[in-house]
């Protein structure tokens, strides 16, 4: 997970309809390589899923200033890096982030259906 400046999107709304937070914040990993690589594959991915700031930093579209990252390791823990990937902290509990779920009348959809039928995806 890339932890940002902020954890609800500052237009709710348009991200949901762009697939929700999951596609910006969360970075997937090549499972078939080892544990110890998953900090060194989130950095590598930090380029791909944020943009460049004015002041060098990185930013993520919704959600501001990227902070660091999480990697979830079990559901019982996580380890918390900054962005040059020094770990900083180690967590209790895996980081989880919101999801955003549209309802039309009947069950609710997903950001990613959702932006299917509206051609954003």
């Amino acid at each position: 997970m890339i932890q940002t400046k902020y954890t609800v999107p500052t237009q709710i709304t348009i991200c949901g309809l762009m697939g929700g937070a999951g596609p910006r914040l969360i970075i997937p990993f090549d499972l078939s390589r080892p544990p110890i690589t998953f900090v060194k594959q989130a950095l590598n991915a930090l380029t791909k899923q944020t943009t460049k700031r004015a002041d060098g930093g990185r930013r993520v579209m919704f959600f501001g200033k990227a902070l660091g990252i999480i990697i979830n390791y079990t559901p019982d823990a996580a380890l918390r890096c900054d962005l040059e990937g020094t770990p900083l902290e180690v967590l209790n509990k895996a980081y989880r982030i919101s999801e955003v779920r549209l309802s039309f009348g009947g069950a609710p959809l997903t950001p990613a259906v959702v932006s299917r039928m509206l051609g954003l995806q």
